[in-house]
């Protein structure tokens, strides 16, 4: 077999590429029709931007995170709960399917919890009223409640952005709100969705 040493391979006619064992190669592009081998392709190296047109949808990647550390509120102000996750989306068309599932509680009667879901520092979505862990009976002593909460975000970035739960005690009733409460698993699922 012969074999022949060369640091390059430059093209004859301008604009025409080179062609070897039938596989052409222009401006440092393949070129020739089902050249690509999928199996060849490194894992991650195609990002949603490069999708053809029409693909939408694909799942891209999924983050998840939970927490099981009990937080008590006892003011009506909003605080973190801990249940937090980051994503770097990979195309500024991409979507983030956020899904939440948080555990809270509350003592004495006539209050409850209000929730909040933020991108960073934007307002995702709030949840207020008697519908979370709401009893008109002071002898229920923290009751818990299951928050579910989902949205598809269009973030329209490629830097990192942060998801997370704040919450805070709400009506006439005083008392403490709590978070994950008895080390109940809390947890939040971001999935990357091609746009």
């Amino acid at each position: 077999m012969s074999e022949i040493k060369v640091d390059t391979v430059a093209e004859k006619t301008s604009a025409n590429g080179v062609t070897i064992d039938g596989l052409n190669i222009k401006d440092s592009k393949l070129v020739t029709a089902n050249s690509v081998v999928t199996s060849n392709i490194t894992d991650g190296a195609i990002s949603a931007a490069k999708l053809a047109s029409g693909v939408g949808g694909k799942l891209l990647q999924v983050v998840n995170a939970s927490t099981q550390t009990q937080v008590n509120n006892t003011s009506g102000t909003y605080a973190d709960t801990g249940l937090t996750a980051n994503i770097t989306p990979s195309a500024t068309s991409s979507k983030v399917l956020v899904i939440i599932n948080q555990v809270f509680a509350k003592s004495n009667a006539d209050n409850f919890v209000d929730c909040k879901v933020f991108r960073d520092s934007t307002e995702m979505g709030s949840v207020v009223g008697r519908s979370i862990a709401y009893t008109g009976d002071s002898g229920y002593l923290y009751p818990g409640v299951s928050f579910s909460y989902t949205v598809l975000d269009s973030p329209s970035s490629t830097s990192q952005v942060t998801y997370k739960v704040q919450f805070k005690r709400a009506g006439s009733g005083g008392g403490t709100v709590r978070a994950n409460v008895d080390s109940g698993a809390s947890t939040i699922s971001l999935l990357e969705v091609a746009g």
